[in-house]
């Protein structure tokens, strides 16, 4: 079995155990469309800055987190997205943010393209099983065209949340 398909199958089971959602852990206040080209370095700026400022914790220690993992291997998945993440010691709940609608200039996805949707987010270190449900779920999320052809017609943070939130029900 591949990454994918395994992903798929973490997701499937941690919905049959009634784990968190993706709508549990994205608050609107960190869903961010814009539609201006934007360089990687800023997007990730960006989105660090806010997930700072929704959870009150440090810039600094999320920007190691986040460059620790990015410096691995690239988090541009491909097919226009990418899934920059960090796991932090004492988080506590999963924090997702997601940058939509627009261009990434310079990041180094696996197959060259350009972004136009980012999902970054941070977990607590401790807990690594919710960290892998995640990815799962965003896993199954970005794997399925019409999931995003949803999230991509999002005009506003309402619409987009409410585009998560269907796919939810859709899997129940």
């Amino acid at each position: 079995k591949n990454a994918c398909q395994i992903a798929v199958i973490c997701y499937y089971r941690a919905i049959e155990e009634g784990s968190m959602k993706l709508s549990d852990i994205l608050h609107k206040n960190g869903v961010f469309i814009k539609k201006e080209a934007i360089s990687n370095k800023d997007e990730l700026d960006f989105l660090i800055t806010k997930i700072a400022k929704l959870t009150e914790h440090d810039k600094e220690t999320i920007a190691q987190a986040v460059f620790e993992r990015e410096n691995k291997i690239s988090t541009g998945i491909g097919f226009g997205i990418a899934v920059p993440h960090g796991r932090i010691k004492g988080w506590g709940t999963t924090t997702l943010a997601v940058l939509s609608g627009h261009q990434t200039i310079d990041y180094d996805a696996l197959d060259g393209e350009p972004l136009y949707m980012v999902f970054m987010f941070i977990s607590d270190a401790d807990n690594p099983f919710e960290h892998v449900n995640v990815l799962a779920k965003l896993s199954y999320v970005v794997s399925e065209e019409n999931n995003m052809e949803l999230l991509k017609k999002a005009m506003n943070p309402d619409e987009y949340i409410l585009a998560v939130k269907n796919m939810e029900k859709i899997l129940k």
